[in-house]
Formats: structure tokens, C-alpha cells, sequence
């Protein structure tokens, strides 16, 4: 074989050369080859074979730094080459433990902690943040809504947390309001209302009571300590107020006018009167009835007067107070004229004053009686009680 520049290549034997492409075997000055340069290369790496021949290959890892992650500089290891359980690593800086009960994940500038002791599930709004404070150990309340006040059902808010200036709240049930003039506290289960219209102020003896009773304005009287009979100035007391027994002697003043005492007081007075002009007539021998008056329940004297007018004819004529109509009471209680053959033509009876008691209302009669053989009689009279108590 020739070139261009005329050299030639003699082969007088089968041979086969072999390398890589673009490589030159420079023969130099030419001559024979050496044994040496035909050496055993079964003891050499082919590159083919991409360093599947070498003899050992831990050995030439070793050799070349391969096992020293060091002497890696560039490129990432893939996820497949690193072992799935790593210890005495740390991760970003943090380091993470295994620990009897759950794990620690440790690290920071300033090294902090978190041990999981229970397997827990966090969730929240990103960038929210749970502040623990001093530690511990979350309560029940931590996991309630305490922002909605029905949800805090134990303990004492402190006064310090209760706003100094309330509006719209009731205290123990009571509702308290500001007016345009002093204020008002109301409530109660019957609801009542107390109104301060000025400034007071109020003292007494422990657990005494001011009834006012029916309510209204306080009079001057009121300030007044009428338990001294001195201080009572002006009216009347009520017979009804004095003492029903006393030991010592109590003067009454009357009245200095024409007025009537009340009814059920003492001194009241009940009358009844049948004029002579309204007179009327009567059965000879018969009680009858001349006028009556009703009274209420007390103690009472009453007194009588009857009038019989005849023609010349009354032989007897009787009068008294009773408590039974048309008849006269027991002799003891009547009056009476005399029984004689002279006729008389009139006859006036005063019946003696009598006590009348009783514990409910009843009515006391004034009754008349004559006799005469004949003609005609009429009758006439008044009968009047007093309360005694």
C-alpha cells in the first residue's frame, strides 16, 4: 500500500491492530519490535469494557477516593443511592431522634426543641402562629372557643377583664339605668323599681325595714318622732288609737262644733223620730210597735219617749224599749201611768235608758200599749241611741 507521499506498507504476516480511534503507533526510526512491545494484555483494562476488568473493584474505589463522599464537588446523588434509614444525620441544620416514646426534632442558632410524646395532627390558617408561653400542658379550654363567652361555663372572671364602663347588662337579675335625672334600678321575680330623683342617704339599724305601704310623697311628719305625744300639733286622734284600758287619767277634749261623731266611734249617735203630726192609731190592749232604729255591732245606750193621746178614755198606757216588734220588753225595763177608774186623755212615757251590747248588728223597737173601753187611741214618739264604745 502507497500514500500520497510514497511510502509503502509491507505485510508479510496476518496481523491485527487494534486501539482507539485517532490514535498513532509511531514506529520511529523503524527496526523490528521488540518481545516487550507484544507484551500479555490480558493484565490490561480495555475500554470497552468500562472498567468491568479491573481486579478488584472495592479496591479501586478505595484507590480512587470513589468511597469518600468528600472528594464529591459537583452533581446530586440520587435519591436511589442514599439508604433508606439514616442515623447521626442532621437535616438543615436539625437534628431528629428517635426516642422510646414518639421523637425529638432539635437545632436552630439558638437550639430549640419539639418532643412528640402522642401522635398529634396540627392544621390552622397559613401564617397563623401558636404561642405556648411558658409551656405545659395544653387544658381542655385550649381546644374551646373561648372567644364565644357561652362556651366559658366555670370560674370567676376578674374584675380587671370586666369593662369599667357597662351598658345593656343586668346585674343578679336587676337592670340598672342612667336617666336624665338620677337613675332607677329595676327587677325582682314580681318586678319593682326603685327612681332616685335627688341625692340620699340612708342609714338605720341593721335588718330594719321602712315600709312606706302605699308609696307617695314623705311628709314632714315623717322626719318627725311622733313616738312624743308633744310633737303631734295640729287634728284629732281617732278614738280608735287610744288605749281601751288605762291606769292613769286621760282627759278628752269634745268638739267645739256641731258636728256628728263618726259612724263606729264613740260618741255616735242614732236617732228615730215618728212626729206628732205623723202620729198614728193603736189597738186598745195591743203592743205595738211606735218606731225602731238598727245599730252595728258595740256597746250603746239607748233611751225612749212614747205619747198616747186618747178621748178622754185611757184607763192604762205602757211604753219600753225591746228588742222583739210589737212587744213590750220584761216589766223590769217598761214605764207605765197609773191604773185608776179616772180616765185620762194623753199619756207621755219616758223610757229609762238602757245598755244595749251585741257583737253584730241589730235593732232596738220602741213600744207602745194602752187601754180603753172605747173610742179611739193614737201614738206618736222617738226612741235614740249613743255608742258608749
Amino acid at each position: 500500500m502507497s500514500g500520497v507521499s510514497g511510502k509503502t506498507l509491507g505485510i508479510r504476516q496476518n496481523l491485527a491492530i487494534d486501539g482507539n480511534d485517532g490514535a498513532v503507533l509511531n514506529i520511529a526510526a523503524g527496526g523490528t519490535l521488540g518481545s516487550g512491545a507484544f507484551a500479555n494484555t490480558s493484565n490490561y483494562l480495555l475500554s470497552a469494557n468500562n472498567l468491568s476488568d479491573v481486579a478488584s473493584v472495592s479496591t479501586s474505589r478505595s484507590n480512587l477516593g470513589a468511597d469518600n463522599a468528600s472528594n464529591l464537588i459537583s452533581g446530586t446523588v440520587a435519591d436511589a443511592r442514599i439508604a433508606s434509614a439514616l442515623t447521626g444525620k442532621t437535616y438543615n441544620a436539625l437534628s431528629l431522634t428517635s426516642n422510646a416514646t414518639g421523637f425529638s426534632v432539635a437545632g436552630g442558632t439558638a437550639s430549640k426543641s419539639l418532643t412528640m410524646l402522642n401522635s398529634l395532627s396540627l392544621s390552622g390558617t397559613d401564617a397563623s402562629t401558636l404561642n405556648i408561653g411558658a409551656g405545659g400542658s395544653l387544658v381542655a379550654s385550649a381546644f374551646t372557643d373561648t372567644t364565644n363567652a357561652s362556651n366559658i361555663s366555670s370560674g370567676t372572671l376578674a374584675d380587671a377583664r370586666i369593662a369599667s364602663a357597662l351598658t345593656g347588662k343586668t346585674y343578679n337579675d336587676l337592670s340598672l339605668t342612667s336617666n336624665a335625672t338620677g337613675f332607677s334600678v329595676a327587677g325582682g321575680t314580681a318586678s319593682k323599681s326603685l327612681t332616685m330623683l335627688n341625692s340620699l342617704s340612708l342609714s338605720g339599724t341593721d335588718a330594719s325595714t321602712l315600709n312606706i305601704g302605699a308609696g307617695g310623697s314623705l311628709v314632714a311628719s315623717a322626719f318627725t318622732n311622733t313616738t312624743n305625744a308633744s310633737n303631734i300639733s295640729s287634728g284629732t286622734l281617732a278614738g280608735a288609737r287610744l288605749p281601751s284600758a288605762t291606769t292613769s287619767s286621760l282627759a278628752l277634749l269634745g268638739v267645739v262644733d256641731n258636728s256628728n261623731a263618726s259612724a263606729g266611734f264613740v260618741g255616735e249617735f242614732v236617732e228615730s223620730v215618728v212626729l206628732y203630726a205623723s202620729r198614728f192609731g193603736i189597738t186598745t190592749t195591743v203592743d205595738t210597735t211606735v218606731t225602731s232604729i238598727t245599730l252595728t255591732a258595740g256597746d250603746w245606750d239607748v233611751s225612749g219617749y212614747s205619747f198616747i193621746q186618747g178621748n178622754a178614755n185611757l184607763a192604762y198606757s205602757v211604753g219600753g224599749l225591746s228588742l222583739i216588734n210589737n212587744q213590750l220588753p220584761d216589766p223590769a225595763y217598761r214605764s207605765s201611768t197609773a191604773d185608776s177608774p179616772a180616765l185620762s186623755t194623753e199619756a207621755g212615757l219616758a223610757c229609762s235608758t238602757r245598755r244595749f251590747s251585741s257583737a253584730s248588728t241589730f235593732t232596738v223597737y220602741l213600744i207602745g200599749f194602752a187601754t180603753f173601753a172605747t173610742g179611739t187611741a193614737q201614738v206618736c214618739g222617738s226612741i235614740n241611741a249613743r255608742r258608749v264604745r
